[in-house]
């Protein structure tokens, strides 16, 4: 008896070997067919001159025709490829991106060298984009020698987090096509879109992990009593020093600082996180305030939680899309508003950087803070202007008057306290 139970636990162990080996194997035949030992696009040199490519996107920006909420982008096959590079180049990769448009249809190539710091092995990535029914139609998706078909394609894009992107995407998009080889976007260009981007940002944070920083947002609201305003720096100190708690129990410190500043540019930016947490308790309305006004606080938190994520080039996008937007029919073009969102995005990334930076910035928040240790001075920036002040002073995005004023901000952000070892 106890030989056959010898015999069966063998044949148990032989065959949990034998499943074992046989995913190894297809791992290994998956792996084998998506890199290669060639780049894909030999001769294509990565982006030399990220500042200039965002320059000439921004130009873009500013030549998009805009009627109330759409907004209509007339993009060229350079450009979709320097957007790519950009992206590539926000991740430090040493990789190449290439588009062309034949009839209806955008090809696109991207490869770049896996794992990067090696030049032995390349992930080389293809798609297919058909433009003709006026929606974006992934085609083909082709991984090295690896073609997966549009049937599995599909199925992911319905998995829990990319079915949350496409949707987004289709809500966006009102209508797309390629006309005398120029790619003609049009966008829904709206503040329920623009909520609905910022609100994918959450699913980064665990909500249980959301939960604790709201509750301890909701009692420090609270015993501040009835007040219209309450100052960022009031609040802070208290989440970030829950942040150090937990981090030095154990918790990831990364996660920690994504929670609370989720929690932080939710509330300033008015989006109730109650019902997505599963709890009634709210915080008590209040008005954040930044710089004593309550659009730089919801600029500087709302750019945090993007970066965070990793959309910096979004943030810049939409920051820059929205002033220029601002400068024919709002408020006018604010250099303290694109300010507000630089340096937010770098407290974003500083936040999520490493556990070590973390660690260093909960130390640093997690007492009364002044906000000139993470906001620079705006007082003298230019704003509120309207297209005819700002052709005369600044002539267009990408200009050297243009660009003197943002490597200004770019000065002062880094000369920060908070920043100056990012």
């Amino acid at each position: 008896m106890s030989a056959c139970l010898g015999c069966r636990g063998r044949g148990v162990v032989r065959g949990a070997l034998l499943v074992a080996a046989s995913l190894l194997l297809g791992a290994g035949t998956l792996l084998a067919l998506a890199l290669q030992t060639h780049p894909g696009l030999a001769g294509s040199e990565p982006l030399a001159n990220p500042a200039q490519a965002r320059q000439a996107l921004g130009a873009k920006l500013a030549g998009s025709i805009t009627d109330h909420e759409v907004k209509q982008f007339t993009l060229t096959a350079q450009d979709l490829a320097m957007a790519a590079s950009l992206a590539i180049a926000r991740k430090r990769l040493p990789a190449q991106a290439q588009v062309s448009f034949h009839d209806h249809l955008i090809d696109g190539q991207v490869s770049l060298a896996w794992p990067p710091g090696f030049s032995s092995l390349f992930l080389n990535i293809r798609l297919l984009v058909d433009t003709g029914s006026g929606q974006f139609e992934l085609q083909r998706l082709r991984i090295g020698d690896l073609v997966l078909p549009n049937g599995l394609v599909r199925l992911l894009l319905r998995l829990p987090p990319l079915t949350r992107y496409a949707q987004l995407a289709e809500d966006m998009v009102a209508s797309v096509g390629i006309e005398d080889d120029r790619l003609r976007l049009v966008v829904h260009w709206n503040r329920e879109v623009l909520g609905e981007l910022r609100g994918l940002l959450m699913d980064v944070a665990d909500k249980r992990r959301l939960l604790v920083y709201q509750e301890r947002l909701t009692d420090i609201l609270e015993r501040r009593g009835e007040h219209l305003y309450v100052r960022l720096t009031s609040l802070l100190p208290p989440l970030f020093q829950l942040a150090q708690q937990r981090s030095q129990e154990g918790a990831d410190p990364v996660e920690e600082n994504r929670a609370a500043l989720v929690v932080l540019s939710a509330y300033a930016n008015g989006k109730d996180l109650s019902s997505m947490l599963g709890t009634g308790r709210q915080p008590p309305p209040r008005r954040v305030l930044l710089n004593k006004r309550v659009d730089t606080a919801k600029h500087f938190l709302g750019a945090a939680s993007m970066a965070m994520s990793g959309q910096g080039t979004l943030v810049e996008m939409i920051g820059l899309a929205k002033e220029l937007h601002d400068t024919h029919d709002g408020s006018g073009f604010s250099f303290i508003d694109l300010a507000a969102d630089e340096a937010g995005a770098l407290l974003g990334k500083t936040a999520v950087r490493s556990p070590e930076k973390a660690r260093r910035l909960q130390a640093l928040l997690n007492q009364p803070i002044a906000e000139s240790q993470f906001l620079p001075e705006l007082k003298d920036l230019p704003e509120s202007m309207h297209s005819e002040e700002f052709g005369r002073r600044f002539k267009g995005i990408g200009s050297p008057e243009y660009e003197a004023m943002r490597s200004e901000i770019a000065a002062r952000i880094r000369a920060l306290p908070l920043y100056r070892e990012y």
